[in-house]
């Protein structure tokens, strides 16, 4: 099989996806938080068992087609699976999907134990992620789906004062709202999903920004809708998404931390995300170096964000996006 990597760097943020596995790097060392390199060798604290003396993991049910979410499940599981041989395996007691307060009111109650979510400033006064990134930052990469026929109103957008003549929409409690908000971009938010893309078709709102690894899929699931993702801009911000865990659970936290170091340094993680979210298929598609890229301010976004190791993050080889 033909092997690729794909790098890009916008606004200095370096995003990462490798489809060939990857050695395991000694720069990366096994700590805590997983957000520091060394150049020697460290030696790994140790991955101690839960209180009860076995690993029992209370989580959200996730449909396992509902990718938008379940990778969060299967990178979790994943990491928490490299000590295995070491530990034994986890045992997971699912719980009902939830809203996103349920899920941390929980969390800081101790009757979940691990949550992932896109983080901000607010948030983690609440709760402490473990700041090694989910989706590598692809939540900041957003691709416009639109009415088929509107081709032509949108190819005139070069700037975010362009956009801001159109009318995005969102759910309640995307983070994108606070986005478009904070750059004096036009949206009305619904509190349902599917609405969303009904309101497109009738006029009321003029496109849906989604994430790279989703609008296609998107799109493609409501024919009914005929809408297509636009082809010339991309929006970029800074959005980085975590694990949160159970504050009452070191031992699985740290489990967690070094699973997922682990996870990034044989490459494991990296084919778990091409083979779930096929992002490599989406970057061609999308053809991005054609497009004008509007970079969007997101304040909310945690500053300690581990910028500097590039191997958290997604990045896209020799695009360097058409700015208007």
């Amino acid at each position: 099989m033909q092997s690729y990597h794909l790098i890009l760097c916008v606004a200095g943020i370096m995003l990462t996806l490798g489809c060939k596995p990857k050695a395991a790097s000694p720069s990366i060392a096994l700590t805590n938080q997983g957000n520091n390199r060394s150049s020697g060798h460290q030696q790994q604290a140790p991955l101690a068992l839960d209180e009860a003396g076995q690993c029992k993991v209370k989580v959200i049910n996730i449909a396992k087609d509902d990718y938008r979410y379940s990778f969060y499940d299967r990178l979790m599981r994943l990491a928490l699976s490299k000590s295995d041989q070491a530990q034994g395996s986890c045992a997971y007691e699912a719980l009902d999907q939830m809203s996103h307060t349920r899920k941390f009111n929980l969390l800081s109650r101790g009757q979940l134990d691990i949550a992932g979510n896109v983080s901000s400033t607010g948030l983690e006064r609440e709760a402490e992620p473990v700041r090694i990134p989910v989706h590598m930052g692809l939540h900041g990469f957003r691709l416009l789906v639109i009415r088929k026929g509107d081709e032509a109103r949108f190819a005139g957008v070069k700037t975010n004062d362009d956009l801001a003549a159109f009318r995005g929409g969102v759910v309640q409690g995307w983070q994108v709202a606070d986005v478009l908000a904070e750059n004096g971009l036009n949206y009305v938010i619904n509190d349902e999903y599917e609405a969303l893309f009904r309101m497109l078709q009738k006029g009321r709102i003029d496109y849906i920004p989604l994430a790279l690894f989703e609008v296609y899929l998107e799109v493609a699931k409501r024919p009914q809708y005929d809408l297509t993702v636009e082809s010339s801009i991309l929006l970029q911000y800074p959005s980085t998404d975590y694990f949160f865990v159970n504050a009452a659970r070191p031992a699985l936290r740290q489990r967690l931390t070094n699973g997922l170091i682990a996870a990034i340094a044989d490459g494991s993680r990296d084919r778990l995300m091409e083979s779930f979210l096929s992002v490599s298929d989406f970057v061609k598609r999308a053809e991005l170096s054609a497009r004008t890229f509007i970079q969007l301010s997101n304040s909310v976004d945690p500053a300690n964000a581990p910028r500097d190791i590039t191997d958290y993050w997604f990045s896209f080889d020799n695009l360097p996006p058409k700015k208007g």
